[in-house]
């Protein structure tokens, strides 16, 4: 056993002496590396030894424990404490617990008692260095590599997979903190993606050029971050002090589709200030982006979008239901979407022009497939069949064979889908699992809340969790709390009541009402046939 460093603090020398002598202080995991007769001197030795654990009498006439508490924490030590008081001060005990005590001990101390919590203590102070630890190396991580952790976590951010605590802790630790007056643009470009199947070969080359000539120009001028986003997108996001700068990148983007004459697709976000503003530019200039790719080769929107055609419009509404139909492997939104969109199709007597439509949404569907879940060679080939043979088929052909297309594309998504989330979350279920059960008795214990302490999002972690559980979140969290309710009822410590708050559920009659499913009685009935 890793023997953890212990302050024994109380102003009665008497009692002091027998605190540091009578017990075995080893065997509790602890060695006592310093004591003091009152407050003011213990201050000075916790900062000299940084204890993890200090031992200390509540009440003392210079200096309350209380206040050496508070001092503690104010000059950067934080122990765990563990208060000593009498009987009739009690309620100041408690109050100490409140305020950050791990425990507290009633004079005479019972050494059973005394084991107990010192016992607990340890685990608390192992737990609590082996996180410090795992905080330190992640500083250390950060501080060696600042520029690109920088940038993946704020790609995380930006994607939803890491909240807003977390992401300020990042640029803290990096001493990168927004200030007030810094301004976020993000910019969305790429070439025009109906070139990914058309010119495979010229869409990389020229996509690459862009990116690294907008690299180049925008580090010139901005405190820039570039990335992939999940969702197939390249963002640059900006950072200035100085404002004018949508106008200012509105003319390197056209300048960048003039020295590359590339059919360049781009997006603008506005000016928004603050450490807010990273995330609402960022959601800004997507949306944007969304209206320039439909729009096509050479399209640009920013704060103030261009006008589209209401046509257009209805059609591009059409074409992203049904990608979000295929996202969401909804065989029913799917059928009624692309029967719509076939109702909105120009009137052509050759049906050319609806052809390229055909086209266009193929393409779309397999852009967003390629960068989701990837896919798989047959479906790839299906895809390029579909490409191949499009003029040489009826429009009605051609509209059938995408649907099968798109169906088989679905079918595809919910197989992989299952087995990458399992694989995915096995690397969390752990964490998850041991997270409820060491909360069980927190009534507002959630899906929500557990999704955030392993850092997914809730629905996303309610799917996977149901999968590889085989229970859904809600049903599991219950057995839990059953589980446990029968145990503790078994043991005959506590009363019912105890028991129901113990379990998260502190309401009496309700819990009643959940307790029989699961053993055929109530808990007065189950608590009597289980009594010696």
């Amino acid at each position: 056993m890793e023997l953890l460093k212990m302050v024994i603090v109380d102003d009665e020398p008497i009692t002091l002496k027998g605190l540091v002598q009578t017990y075995d202080w080893e065997q509790m995991g602890f060695q006592v590396a310093g004591f003091a007769d009152n407050g003011e001197r213990a201050l000075s030795v916790i900062q000299n030894i940084h204890p993890q654990l200090v031992l200390t009498d509540i009440r003392m006439k210079e200096m309350t424990g209380l206040e050496m508490m508070e001092a503690a924490k104010q000059c950067g030590e934080e122990p765990i404490f563990v208060v000593i008081s009498v009987y009739r001060d009690f309620e100041y005990a408690k109050k100490a617990c409140e305020v950050g005590a791990f425990s507290y001990l009633v004079k005479p101390i019972d050494e059973e008692q005394l084991e107990e919590v010192m016992r607990a203590a340890y685990d608390k102070c192992q737990e609590k260095m082996k996180s410090e630890q795992e905080r330190e190396n992640f500083k250390r991580i950060l501080m060696g590599d600042q520029h690109n952790y920088l940038q993946v976590m704020t790609q995380k951010y930006l994607q939803g997979s890491l909240n807003d605590e977390k992401m300020q802790e990042v640029r803290k630790i990096l001493r990168r903190e927004i200030r007030g007056t810094q301004r976020f643009i993000c910019v969305c470009a790429d070439i025009d993606i109906s070139y990914k199947i058309t010119d495979p070969l010229y869409y990389e080359t020229e996509r690459t050029c862009l990116f690294r000539y907008l690299e180049q120009i925008f580090a010139d001028r901005y405190e820039l971050q570039s990335m992939d986003m999940e969702n197939g997108n390249h963002v640059f996001l900006l950072c200035t002090d100085t404002q004018g700068g949508v106008e200012d990148v509105k003319r390197i983007l056209k300048e960048a589709a003039e020295k590359l004459k590339s059919p360049v697709v781009s997006a603008i976000s506005g000016e928004h200030p603050g450490f807010l503003g990273m995330k609402k530019s960022f959601w800004q200039a997507v949306h944007f982006f969304e209206t320039a790719s439909e729009a096509g080769a050479n399209a640009f929107t920013s704060d103030r979008q261009e006008e589209i055609c209401e046509e257009q419009v209805s059609l591009s509404d059409m074409e992203k239901t049904i990608i979000n139909a295929i996202r969401r492997n909804d065989h029913a939104q799917l059928k009624e979407a692309m029967v719509k969109f076939v109702y909105l199709l120009p009137e052509q007597k050759t049906g050319d022009n609806q052809k390229k439509y055909i086209h266009r949404l193929a393409v779309m569907v397999e852009f967003m497939l390629q960068d989701s879940y990837g896919l798989t060679k047959e479906l790839e080939q299906n895809f390029q069949n579909l490409y191949s043979n499009l003029n040489q088929i009826s429009m009605m052909k051609a509209i059938d064979i995408c649907y099968k297309l798109f169906g088989q594309a679905v079918e595809e998504r919910m197989r992989s889908a299952k087995s990458r989330d399992i694989a995915f979350f096995s690397d969390y279920m752990s964490k998850a699992l041991a997270y409820i059960d060491e909360n069980l008795h927190d009534e507002t214990l959630s899906l929500t809340a557990v999704a955030a302490e392993v850092y997914l999002n809730p629905v996303y972690f309610g799917r996977v969790f149901k999968n590889t559980q085989n229970i859904s979140f809600k049903q599991y969290l219950l057995e839990q709390r059953m589980e446990l309710a029968k145990k503790l009822i078994v043991e005959g410590k506590d009363s019912i009541s105890v028991i129901c708050e113990k379990v998260g559920i502190p309401n009496r009659s309700y819990f009643s009402q959940v307790f029989k499913p699961h053993t055929g009685m109530l808990p007065s009935e189950y608590k009597k046939e289980h009594e010696v």
